[in-house]
């Protein structure tokens, strides 16, 4: 059966054996029954670089204004061209 099958499409144990690999290591997010959050929340990409614009972002658009500028973090730079902010 398996030399048949082979036969017949003979890249799906190659394709089978790279798809395995890949997953195996990743398990866990691969499953949904893991987060790839670190232990400390304070070192972690999703406190330090993400929440902070969306805060901003948040706490401007309240107030009735359109965030064009992100002045916080050194001279400023436009909050448009963050991704990670939600605005684009």
């Amino acid at each position: 059966m398996l030399n048949s099958l082979l036969k017949k499409y003979p890249t799906s144990l190659p394709i089978a054996f790279l798809v395995l690999i890949i997953l195996v290591p990743y398990w866990k997010l691969t499953t949904m029954s893991g987060f790839l959050i670190t232990d400390d929340i304070f070192t972690s990409d999703i406190m330090n670089d993400a929440f902070p614009y969306r805060f901003y972002l948040s706490e401007v658009l309240k107030s009735g204004h359109l965030p064009l500028w992100y002045p916080p973090v050194y001279g400023g730079f436009p909050l448009l061209a963050r991704a990670e902010a939600g605005v684009a």
